[in-house]
């Protein structure tokens, strides 16, 4: 990317960012338009609950490496 260029990520898409040598701003910007049911019950601190379906993906995988170890 050059300066004063943008990303988009589309909703739901996994990514991570790492900014090179100069300085560099982030915005982010999170739209619920899911239905309600969908989003995970916990507090929603920052207004962006992950996905329900996520939250338990997750745990079930740390499961897993658990008992492996």
């Amino acid at each position: 990317m050059k300066p004063g260029d943008m990303l988009f990520i589309p909703p739901m898409w996994l990514h991570a960012t790492k900014s090179g040598k100069e300085p560099s701003i982030s915005v982010n910007v999170f739209w619920r338009d899911q239905p309600e049911e969908s989003y995970d019950k916990g507090k929603d601190i920052y207004g962006n609950k992950d996905l329900a379906a996520y939250l338990s993906g997750r745990t079930k995988v740390q499961e897993i490496m658990n008992e492996l170890n």
